[in-house]
Parts: structure tokens; sequence; C-alpha cells
């Protein structure tokens, strides 16, 4: 955790990882970005939000005896599930097998997770591959999301079909995407245009692509032998691409003032009090 005191402004930039589909690459990510996130400087808390079925602690070779969801519930704290891998980054894991919804979330629970924001400087989602309301409103409620797609049809229907759906709860995240598992970049940026005149074509606006992932069999051998976040500590480990998609995020937006609300008081307004109001966030995306 970092330390010192805080403000009563001051709270965590969230970006939640996301996809439409699953099996494209999106914890490997959302580890990813974390890990490198902190190893620049910035206090950094990984959450694994596919309640149940989630599997960044499992990919990052740990147990976690207490899951995000228990915390969503009020039934524990930040330091109950907290799971530490340096001075600069913590990951929260979701219990195999659990069932969670958003009904059990409380202003306990809620009240637990503000504690996050005094503690880090960002928080990474890894958001599962869904268009529930619980899951459109987390993403919804961050400062950026940040979508994974490949190159394949039904990655980039259904990650489009989610971004619409987030569009429509009324929504001002601001977004992006990150085109993965791709063999070389001439096929990224062949993606990369298929995507952008899909969502410019039906959502009315352009999302910028923030970065390439060609395959590398040493992410999957990592992943693998559950070493991906030694992996992720080495310059260049994930590609050339993936390097400027960090650099992009650190220099054009991690910087930048923080607008509108927490994501808690998001899941406040839309999920206790049940009404469809937008996160009110008008910073701007830019791409590489």
């Amino acid at each position: 955790m970092a330390n010192g005191s805080t403000t009563k402004q001051h709270r965590a930039m969230v970006i939640a990882v996301c996809s439409g589909k699953g099996g494209v690459g999106k914890s490997t990510l959302a580890i990813f970005v974390a890990s490198r996130l902190a190893t620049a400087g910035k206090s950094t808390l990984l959450i694994d939000a596919d309640f149940g079925i989630g599997d960044v602690a499992t990919m990052t070779n740990q147990t976690p005896l207490v899951g995000f969801e228990q915390i969503l519930a009020g039934e524990a704290k930040l330091e109950d599930a907290v799971l530490r891998f340096g001075p600069r980054l913590s990951i929260i894991g979701t219990l195999p097998g659990t069932h969670f919804e958003a009904a059990l979330i409380n202003e306990q629970g809620l009240a637990n997770c503000r504690q996050f924001d005094s503690h880090y400087d960002t928080i990474v989602l890894d958001t599962p591959s869904t268009i529930d309301p619980l899951n459109l409103n987390l993403i919804a409620g961050s400062d950026l999301a940040l979508s994974i797609i490949t190159s394949r049809i039904p990655a980039i229907a259904d990650s489009y079909v989610q971004l619409k759906r987030i569009t429509q709860t009324g929504g001002k995240v601001a977004t992006g995407f990150v085109v993965n598992q791709v063999e070389s970049e001439v096929e990224g940026n062949q993606t990369i245009a298929k995507f952008g005149e899909l969502v410019s074509r039906f959502l009315g606006h352009s999302i910028p692509a923030l970065g390439i992932v060609e395959t590398d069999p040493r992410i999957a051998k990592a992943t693998e032998s559950q070493s991906l976040l030694e992996l992720t500590r080495q310059p260049g480990g994930f590609g050339r691409e993936a390097e400027k998609m960090i650099r992009t995020l650190l220099e054009k937006h991690m910087s930048l003032p923080l607008g509108g609300c927490a994501i808690w008081e998001h899941l406040a307004t839309t999920i206790l009090l049940k009404k469809e109001v937008g996160f009110d966030d008008t910073r701007v995306l830019v791409g590489v």
C-alpha cells in the first residue's frame, strides 16, 4: 500500500480491463498493465472482478482466502483480502465457485471499497466477459475502459456489443482498445481498422487503439507456469507495441485530473438506489 497522508479529494484512477468475449487474454493483460504501472512507481491494486471463475490469483501462483465479493458484501475489509507482490503492487482475487450478484452489495461493502482510494494511485479491474448490469456499471463507473479484442470476428462483435451497452447506460467512461494474440503487426493493424470502422459506423464516435500484442510463446509458457508476473517485469517482455501502450497510459492519462465521482459512488447510485445515471468524466482518451 502507498504510505503517507491523503486528502479528502484523493481517489485512485480506475482502469477496467474488459472484453465481450472470453479467451482473448484479458486477465493476462490486466496483470501486465497492473504490474507495469507498479514498476513505473504507481501504487497499484489489481482486483479480480470475474466473480467465482476469475483466475488472476491462479495465474500469479496465489490462493486467496478472502475475495472481492466479500468486500462488496460488507463481510471483509481491505486488509483481509489483499495479497502483496512488492512495495507497489497488490492483488485481490475472487474465491473459486462463489456466486455473487448486485443485490448482495450494501453500504458497508462500498464503505470498505472506499478504503482503496486512500491507499492506491491506480486500481485495475479484471472484469468478466458479460453484459450483466453489475459488470456494465463496474466498467461505466471506471475512468478508462480498456477493451481487449482479437482478430477473430466473434471477439470483435462481442466487444462492440459490450461497449454499446455501456454507452446505453449513459456512462461517459473514456474508452480504448488493445488487439491481442495477433501473429504480426500487419494483422494487428488490420484488426484495428476493422474494429474502428464498426464502432464509428454504429456508435457514431471513434475509440483509439492503444496497442497491439503479438502472440508470443513466452507469454503462454509464463501463464502455464504461474510465472507471469516475472515476465511482466522484464522490459519488452510483452513486445514493443505493448510497451507503447504503457507509455501512453503513463504520459497521457495517468496524470490527468480525475473528473466525476469515484466508482464506488457510481455503484451506490446505480446499484443501491437503482438509478440509471452516467459517470461524469469528460476527459478525452488519446490513442498511440
